[in-house]
């Protein structure tokens, strides 16, 4: 397992010719990868500017299988500092298991744009075993509407009915990747909604 995400983090990222992402009704609904999502939940962040989470139907904010949020970040000053943030956060996880983090920054200097992906286990509280297998995206860019930076966040949690089977799952896993990868890459962030839903 520990080989496959080495490998699968050094894959050349397969170029999709398909429309992965729309957006509708004031961005109350985001369509990605082919799946419609909804406005479930906005609030502001003690430090940060809103944030606005889009679940699929049939799923809970408690209970997910899939998950967008739309960050906002009014005092960061550039979008690779907080790429590299998010990074630097998920490498600390994994240190502290003396293990290397399957994470990548990709960085695009002319438009200002940084695309972080990682894996990382998620462990039940109380029993400590392992809970799922979350892959993120995020895609940060200089926020048009106003100051600072907006992120593009997806997330998607493989849970073990999904994992036992190695050979498959990593290959779902690797397709993933490569579509959402080649999505980020093309995505116009929406702009947040500053005001709370609950």
């Amino acid at each position: 397992m520990k080989k496959f995400f080495i490998n699968l983090f050094l894959t050349t990222i397969i170029i999709l010719n398909c429309t992965l992402f729309v957006y509708s009704n004031e961005n109350s609904k985001i369509n990605f990868l082919g799946n419609n999502y909804n406005l479930i939940f906005s609030s502001k962040g003690k430090s940060n500017g809103y944030f606005n989470e889009y679940i699929q139907n049939g799923q809970t904010l408690s209970a997910w299988n899939d998950l967008i949020i739309v960050h906002h970040f009014p005092n960061a000053k550039d979008s690779l500092t907080e790429a590299k943030k998010i990074a630097g956060f998920i490498t600390a996880i994994y240190a502290k298991q003396n293990k290397k983090a399957p994470v990548v920054i990709s960085y695009n200097d002319k438009k200002n744009e940084a695309i972080v992906d990682y894996i990382l286990p998620i462990k039940d509280k109380k029993t400590k075993k392992l809970k799922c297998l979350e892959f993120n995206v995020f895609k940060y860019q200089k926020y048009s509407y106003g100051k600072g930076v907006i992120a593009f966040q997806y997330s998607k949690r493989f849970y073990p009915s999904e994992i036992k089977e190695e050979k498959i799952f990593q290959e779902n896993l690797k397709i993933l990747r490569n579509k959402s990868l080649n999505s980020m890459t093309q995505i116009v962030i929406p702009n947040i909604i500053a005001k709370d839903i609950r």
